[in-house]
């Protein structure tokens, strides 16, 4: 994996949760796909609305960014926050003393930023007007390095990860086992993946419910946050934030080489095998804004699904031994395709994606 750089930054707001490069892998034409709503029944494939640019679904703003005020923070990122107040040649005094570490700033700034006593160069108060926009011009720096992080580690590899293995898959369908090409590139992917989409990932969900049970602050998770402390406008209570915050963290983490993200890929590496499917010919595999999909089959066993494209889906399979060399390859009837897109759409947060205009290559 490459290294992460604390400094990466990008100027994108707009944060795809399934990367565009991997929902292209279904496009009928340039960069669209056939998005359906979990709950549409009857889908008019010849309405134009039925048909979606990749670059426009599954993305929120800023989803990824860190502002001042965020529970996961470093010092770099508390200086970064505070520039302007170094730019401007400002000191503060927080209850008559003067503070000028930036975390004890960024851990004040939205409760108590209004009692803060800003001085300029001369040692005079600031006025008020400055004040409320130096608050704005704080408020307004972004710190991105997660984003570009995935970029660079993950988004920006999947094209040629994805059409190495199905170059491979092609060359060898006829056998049981194939060279286990970008093996770790598409581990990483898929774990990755699965955390970074909605709803929030089970161990994230477990690991987030054991902390507000040891904390006692259920209720207090509930409460709404006030407008003007809101620091995502997609996120309304503080249980929401307080969960957000601790997948960034886990990002950082991942992106540094330790923490859950990143145990779970070397764990699947190291003790998981790897099964392809490919579909009977005359069917898909659907994707969906939750592409990895976990489910209790039949057998009540947790199987783990991800579509790398319409002609192929990965499942990561308990062996022994554990190949880490190979990929097992099997074909899938018809019949076991439509039972995995169904769950794929069960599974879904709000939609599922087609490459044809008929439901007839996925479902029964």
């Amino acid at each position: 994996m490459k290294e992460f750089d604390p400094n990466w930054t990008t100027i994108s707001e707009k944060h795809h949760l399934v990367p565009n490069t991997y929902l292209k892998g279904w496009q009928h034409k340039d960069s669209y796909v056939y998005y359906i709503d979990k709950n549409e029944n009857n889908i008019d494939f010849a309405n134009p609305d039925q048909s979606k640019n990749t670059r426009k679904i599954v993305r929120t703003s800023n989803f990824y960014s860190r502002r001042v005020g965020a529970l996961f923070q470093s010092k770099l990122d508390c200086d970064k926050y505070f520039a302007p107040l170094r730019l401007h040649g400002y000191k503060v005094k927080i209850d008559g003393l003067e503070v000028s570490d930036s975390i004890r700033l960024n851990n004040s700034f939205l409760d108590e930023f209004d009692l803060w006593s800003v001085y300029d160069t001369n040692d005079n108060l600031i006025s008020e007007d400055e004040k409320q926009s130096l608050k704005e011009e704080i408020k307004s720096i972004h710190i991105r390095d997660l984003e570009e992080a995935w970029n660079q580690i993950f988004e920006n590899t999947w094209f040629d990860v994805r059409n190495d293995i199905l170059t491979e898959v092609n060359k060898n369908k006829k056998v049981n086992k194939i060279p286990a090409v970008r093996r770790e590139e598409l581990v990483g992917f898929m774990v990755s993946m699965e955390w970074r989409t909605e709803p929030a990932q089970p161990i994230l969900k477990n690991m987030f419910n054991e902390l507000i049970r040891l904390l006692g602050i259920e209720e207090f998770l509930n409460d709404p946050i006030p407008e003007e402390k809101k620091m995502y406008p997609f996120i309304n209570t503080y249980g929401e934030n307080y969960l957000h915050n601790i997948l960034l963290s886990m990002y950082h983490q991942l992106f540094n080489k330790k923490g859950p993200i990143y145990e779970e890929i070397q764990y699947i590496l190291n003790n998981m095998n790897l099964e392809l499917f490919v579909p009977e010919i005359g069917c898909e595999f659907i994707t969906t804004d939750n592409p990895v999909c976990r489910f209790q089959n039949d057998r009540d066993q947790t199987e783990y699904l991800f579509p790398i494209s319409p002609d192929l889906a990965c499942a990561v399979r308990k062996g022994s031994p554990v190949d880490k060399n190979h990929y097992f390859l099997n074909t899938l009837s018809k019949d076991e395709v439509f039972a995995y897109n169904e769950q794929l759409k069960k599974d879904c947060n709000k939609g599922y994606i087609l490459g044809q205009p008929s439901k007839k290559p996925y479902f029964k």
